[in-house]
């Protein structure tokens, strides 16, 4: 499918191969807008939607609150797996910050299921920042470009 977004200098023709139609979208994102690489040049960045964050959290909740009862080393290593297989998908150019907020949430919902495990707190916000250093949690990172690279511009 093809889809077209206009900026204000710019006309850029997308071959998407998931089909994402500007500006609802069914892949990665439905909010694309313009924005400058590292180098100044114009570019193409995408963010994630709103609603498959809220989903992906929810998704994230249900899942802590069936495996919180898990030794510690089993769930850091199954949420690392979860962490690398969502910035795998997601961690395209430009959604950085979609990305930043998807791991303080995802931290955050892992801290508040850890402490339900008990009638007492198990953790300190502090003293849980140093189990996610001990166990290495994975920080959001781009994992690279996005397929829609392949983009025309014209002028």
């Amino acid at each position: 499918m093809h889809g077209i977004l206009e900026g204000s200098t710019l006309r850029v023709k997308l071959d998407v191969s998931c089909g994402v139609k500007y500006p609802r979208g069914n892949c990665v994102s439905d909010r694309i807008q313009w924005g400058k690489d590292r180098s100044g040049k114009p570019n193409v960045k995408r963010r994630t939607s709103r609603k498959k964050l809220r989903g992906s959290l929810k998704n994230f909740t249900q899942w802590c609150k069936e495996n919180r009862h898990q030794r510690l080393d089993v769930l850091f290593k199954k949420m690392n797996a979860k962490l690398r297989g969502y910035y795998a998908y997601y961690g395209v150019i430009g959604n950085y910050a979609s990305l930043q907020e998807f791991f303080r949430e995802a931290v955050r919902i892992l801290f508040k299921w850890l402490n339900r495990c008990s009638q007492r707190r198990s953790y300190n916000w502090k003293g849980f920042q140093e189990l996610l250093e001990l166990f290495k949690i994975e920080k959001p990172r781009i994992v690279g470009r996005p397929k829609a690279r392949k983009a025309a511009l014209t002028f």
